[in-house]
């Protein structure tokens, strides 16, 4: 919970980095001991998912913060509470590019991406999922192939980059086999339902900034 004077949450150290630091969905951040619950890729290039802990933690602001300062004082968090040290460094890591496929997109008409002309919390992706097991939908309204690698980032292995070059907005249901926990679609299936738009998903390596927790603590209770 996150309002301009308080943050309350109940999370692994990778979590809590994610936020602070606006990652994405922790690939951009490496290192530190398992139960900080860092991914990483193995020999194989497969996402390893460690063991974690959480921690409770409630914050006070002396003021109402914007969400850029609250940010701030998450990271102060972490290196006063943590004795959480980090550096920056540039690291190739692997991703799947969405790319268009031999035969060309098969994708609706172009829309205008912005501004969504229906209600609020029906742009992007409304209704996502299903049942457990079998076919799940994912349903677009004016969303972009940006829009739409964020949301596979969120539920594959590793970061998918939007290379199509297109950047229209685009309204569809895409029907999916669901093979993940919860609606996430996995690979497998996610490789097939993008095919689907006469796209693909290319494994390649891509050169990111990440950051490197060089050393951290667990903290005492408060």
């Amino acid at each position: 919970m996150i309002d301009p004077q308080r943050f309350e949450a109940v999370s692994a150290v990778n979590q809590l980095l994610q936020w602070a630091y606006a990652l994405g969905r922790g690939f951009q951040a490496s290192g530190g001991p398992e139960w900080v619950g860092t991914p990483y890729f193995d020999s194989s290039g497969a996402r390893v998912w460690p063991a974690f802990e959480q921690f409770e933690i409630h914050a006070t602001a002396a003021r109402p913060s914007s969400e850029a300062e609250m940010r701030q004082m998450v990271q102060a968090l972490l290196a006063d509470r943590f004795n959480l040290k980090l550096h920056r460094a540039t690291r190739q890591i692997p991703i799947y590019a969405i790319v268009i496929g031999p035969n060309g997109p098969n994708l609706p008409p172009e829309n205008e991406p912005v501004p969504c002309q229906l209600p609020a919390l029906e742009c992007g992706f409304p209704t996502i999922g299903g049942d457990e097991g079998g076919v799940h939908l994912i349903k677009a309204r004016y969303a972009t192939m940006a829009n739409f690698s964020a949301l596979l980032t969120n539920n594959m292995d590793r970061p998918v980059i939007d290379k199509t070059g297109l950047t229209a907005g685009y309204s569809f249901d895409l029907l999916y086999e669901h093979s993940g926990p919860g609606w996430r679609t996995g690979p497998a299936a996610a490789i097939d339902a993008v095919q689907k738009l006469g796209l693909r998903l290319e494994p390649q390596t891509e050169s990111m900034e990440v950051l490197v927790i060089d050393s951290i603590d667990r903290p005492s209770e408060n």
